[in-house]
């Protein structure tokens, strides 16, 4: 008799970020296909999402202490993963983000265990400190230092290296000498109907009333790589011609330093910046114009929800999928990287324009669907299975 295969993701945390978006999507889509899912999760803590997930996915919550993206105690952690492959011996295990993607591989090599590895690299950090300069590298905590030696070494012992975008699979396979192909792209799952439905939702905001002035819209964690700080000295010059708005959705260490940029620039009636919501989307559908001000993503979710809403984007030329996601710009006004006179000519005109609301390609957006990328990882998790499951729709 055939037993349905155990497959586990590896997370920091739950808290609002892109991936813990990304891992619920996939795994919510995945427990449909009778696999049987683990949720491993290194600090539970408080999280807006357990909600969300399905009541068939164990949840285990590992109570690691974690200091902002830093982990205290490595080694606690190499143990930890290496009880879990032991009792539960789960068929593959997906773990997610830099260090603790060699930790994982690391807890498998010194315990022996079964369970294929199966690397998801989400952003260019990686990249970054490999190209670091001395100056910028002495700033980095110990074992980031570390990351560049640790990635070349202990990568070639995971089964497969998955990467959200082409882009980053090519920068990966250059800055580490992969083979060519050997990192496979697999986008995030983002695109649904739910979107849409959540979008409509009613919102009673007074800056969304009839007669009110255009609201320019921000989304993201407060965090020096998402530069909300253009996006805020942009709004300052669309000011001087123009009567808008600017709201920034999501939470992060930068928001002090945000909020004294606003008062510096006399914004405080004219920016608002209310935290994390649940429903962004409801948001994003009554706004005027989506700003990505980002220096780097891997994909960039944002963009895909702001698609899926029929929001006119602004987006930087950020490093990552950016592009991949506009279609080099058919879908959005691209403008480069901390370059707020540009950014803020470019609201300007897509507020001028008229009609702008558009209803973006369905068929583009397909690539992106939780429904094609779950089958693409069923695909992968066949390849690394000794009892392949049927895919079927």
């Amino acid at each position: 008799m055939k037993h349905p295969q155990r497959i586990s993701f590896l997370v920091r945390h739950l808290k609002s970020s892109g991936i813990s978006l990304v891992i619920i999507n996939l795994i919510n889509s995945l427990i449909k296909y009778d696999f049987l899912i683990d949720l491993v999760i290194l600090d539970i803590g408080e999280s807006p999402y357990l909600s969300e997930i399905s009541k068939d996915v164990r949840i285990i919550d590992l109570t690691m202490p974690i200091s902002g993206s830093n982990l205290r105690n490595p080694f606690q952690l190499i143990i930890s993963i290496s009880n879990y492959l032991r009792e539960q011996k789960p068929d593959i295990l997906f773990a997610n983000i830099w260090l603790y993607n060699v930790l994982v591989i690391f807890a498998k090599i010194l315990g022996n265990r079964s369970t294929k590895i199966i690397i998801i690299e989400h952003d260019h950090l990686l990249i970054n400190l490999k190209n670091s300069s001395p100056s910028n590298i002495k700033k980095q905590p110990i074992l980031n230092k570390a990351l560049p030696f640790l990635v070349t070494y202990f990568y070639p012992f995971a089964d497969n290296v998955i990467a959200v975008s082409r882009s980053l699979a090519t920068e990966l396979e250059q800055v580490f000498h992969f083979k060519k192909g050997q990192i496979k792209t697999i986008y995030n799952p983002i695109f649904n109907e739910k979107i849409r439905e959540k979008s409509e939702e009613l919102m009673d905001h007074p800056w969304f009333k009839e007669g009110e002035p255009p609201v320019i819209l921000g989304v993201g964690r407060l965090a020096k790589e998402k530069d909300f700080a253009t996006l805020i000295r942009s709004i300052a010059l669309v000011r001087k011609s123009k009567d808008v708005r600017l709201m920034i959705l999501g939470e992060g260490i930068e928001r002090k330093n945000l909020e004294n940029l606003v008062k510096e620039l006399g914004l405080e009636n004219q920016v608002l910046m209310p935290g994390f919501v649940i429903n962004p989307y409801a948001y994003m559908s009554k706004a005027s114009v989506f700003v990505l001000s980002s220096t780097r993503e891997g994909l960039s979710n944002v963009l895909i929800e702001a698609m899926t809403c029929n929001i006119p984007i602004v987006s930087t030329n950020a490093k990552g999928g950016v592009l991949e996601v506009l279609a080099n710009g058919k879908y959005g006004e691209i403008v480069p990287v901390g370059h707020y006179q540009a950014m803020a000519n470019t609201i300007i005109r897509v507020l001028e324009l008229e009609g702008n609301n558009k209803t973006f390609d369905l068929s583009w957006l397909q690539q992106f669907s939780i429904e094609n990328i779950t089958k693409e990882y069923i695909e992968i998790i066949n390849l690394n299975s000794k009892s392949p499951s049927k895919i079927t729709d």
